[in-house]
């Protein structure tokens, strides 16, 4: 986790002087892939956020030491054709790259029994 990077600028009254096609509210993985969508298809977006840096639920924070992420911990369906990966390539052009995870990928622990999930070779999580 980076110290706090603020990401765009904020909004000053009068500050929209351009027109744009569409508007997008919250810059969460839906907001941000629905902009993106819209401006590959040449619309001009403009996102808006409340918070102090756009991606929703992609955040992670910091509390006594210790480090949080709130949202996506490991993504599946990124074998060639699968409905995230096609999804993740139209997003960004084909540039992001995943690594595989390894296995056991999960392990849980309830009542003195080892539960793990393997991921079957699929990769995981952008390099």
């Amino acid at each position: 986790m980076t110290d706090r990077v603020l990401v765009g600028r904020p909004l000053a009254a009068g500050g929209l002087t351009d027109e744009y096609d569409a508007a997008v509210v919250g810059s969460g993985a839906g907001g941000l892939t629905t902009a993106v969508c819209l401006a590959r298809q040449g619309r001009r977006v403009a996102v808006f956020e409340q918070h102090y840096t756009a991606g929703g639920y992609t955040h992670a924070y910091r509390r006594r030491g210790w480090e949080w992420d709130v949202g996506i911990h490991y993504v599946g369906q990124l074998t060639e054709r699968e409905p995230v990966r096609v999804l993740s390539d139209y997003l960004t052009g084909g540039t992001l790259q995943w690594a595989p995870l390894g296995d056991p990928y999960d392990e849980y622990r309830l009542a003195g029994r080892c539960t793990r999930r393997r991921s079957a070779s699929r990769p995981i999580g952008p390099v």
